[in-house]
């Protein structure tokens, strides 16, 4: 099925769709017929976001509604999320400082990082019950820099294969410029739900190529960053010599550097905090 970005996003991700999605078959006849509400904060990125909320124009409770919105219209046609943690971001939501850097801006994060009381899968049934009990200090930074947390991303079982994001636990992630296409991987569920227009900031891992692959078949901007650069992604604490963490977001000058320096900024900023923790 042949479909352009932007009228992707106009019709689904722009919008609320007044009915259940559906089926892909007809789904551009569907939303064609139906009203939808217009998602005016589609072209904001992720520090604009946090200004609307920094300056009260938007609660960060009314930001995570109107995303969750966002996912619940576009995830049933693309299937970029493999578990969503709704409840748990409504829940911190209004409790996020508005001194952090994003303040409240909801966030993904791949299925292949530890999140305290959120499943992790990377992809496989094997896991589908795997629970950590705590986050490792890369999602301590994330909180810390005011990040919400709404969902994980859907992934190549164990990254395997990782040049088509598919697996036996949740599918195929789509292309939403053309469905008919891959997403690449490993992070094909994250940069899709960039490109979709979920949201302009997500989490993606990169070892050889799983950030930067999916964000050249996306059309978003993703990236490798030196290893030890950024606070460990590891529950030991250590650094996988198989993948780095980093963030995705959309391919504008002001999306590109600023937000990408606010992400890296934030979190080195807490990671003597971090580090001086007890354990």
């Amino acid at each position: 099925m042949n479909r352009n970005r932007r009228g992707f996003i106009k019709s689904a991700a722009g919008g609320v769709f007044a009915s259940v999605v559906a089926p892909l078959a007809s789904w551009a006849e569907a939303t064609a017929k139906g009203p939808r509400r217009h998602d005016e904060l589609i072209d904001f990125d992720a520090l604009g976001l946090a200004q609307l909320i920094k300056k009260k124009e938007i609660s960060a409770g009314e930001m995570t509604e109107l995303i969750i919105r966002r996912i619940e219209a576009v995830d049933p046609i693309i299937n970029v999320i493999s578990t969503r943690t709704f409840e748990r971001a409504r829940g911190k939501a209004d409790k996020i400082t508005l001194n952090s850097t994003f303040a409240g801006v909801p966030v993904l994060i791949k299925d292949m990082i530890d999140v305290g009381g959120v499943r992790r899968t990377d992809g496989s049934r094997l896991l589908l019950t795997n629970v950590p009990q705590k986050n490792v200090a890369y999602i301590d930074g994330v909180e810390a820099a005011g990040m919400n947390i709404i969902g994980m991303t859907n992934v190549p079982e164990f990254a395997q294969l990782g040049i088509v994001t598919n697996n036996s636990a949740f599918g195929k992630s789509l292309n939403p410029w053309d469905l008919s296409k891959s997403t690449l991987g490993s992070s094909g569920g994250a940069a899709a739900a960039v490109a979709a227009g979920i949201l302009p900031l997500v989490h993606g891992t990169d070892g050889g190529g799983s950030n930067r692959l999916p964000a050249s078949a996306n059309g978003v901007f993703g990236m490798k960053p030196s290893r030890e650069r950024m606070l460990s992604g590891e529950a030991d604490g250590g650094h996988s010599q198989f993948k780095t963490n980093q963030a995705m977001r959309p391919k504008t000058s002001r999306e590109k550097y600023s937000s990408r320096s606010a992400w890296s900024r934030a979190l080195a900023s807490v990671d003597s905090e971090l580090d001086s923790r007890p354990t």
